[in-house]
């Protein structure tokens, strides 16, 4: 949560704040924020924006989304979840190598070790309780 507000993104308060989506979304705002800086010559926030991917890829997106893409495609049933697990997988790899970062990876996961419940819920949850769209800020 704390790279979320050093940079201006809010969670909704119905999102966790691990959400692979939420995860996703801020590497994409870093790299909103990294092109904008490069486009004003603002080099100074350019290697801010630089520097908090590697960090977020170091201690959190990079060290299990690898691992959660390779289930996805080795577990789901549709090939579009197939295709979607090998592609999250691909795509946090190659930030890793983009950006220099080689995070400690999760290789294995269980229900045990994770707090709460392990379910989607929207199919039977009222639209109220579903997580809200994220909030971003400038």
């Amino acid at each position: 949560a704390g790279f979320y507000r050093a940079f201006g993104m809010e969670i909704a308060d119905a999102e966790r704040i691990d959400f692979i989506g939420a995860e996703l979304e801020f590497m994409h705002w870093l790299l909103r924020k990294e092109a904008h800086a490069r486009t004003k010559g603002e080099k100074e926030k350019e290697a801010v924006c630089l520097d908090a991917q590697r960090k977020f890829l170091k201690d959190h997106l990079g060290r299990w989304a690898v691992f959660f893409g390779k289930t996805l495609a080795a577990e789901a049933r549709h090939s579009f979840y197939q295709s979607l697990g090998k592609d999250l997988s691909r795509f946090v790899t190659s930030e890793c190598g983009r950006l220099q970062v080689e995070p400690e990876q999760v290789t294995e996961w269980s229900a045990e070790q994770a707090p709460g419940e392990l379910t989607c819920g929207f199919d039977g949850d009222p639209p109220s309780m579903r997580p809200q769209p994220l909030t971003v800020t400038t």
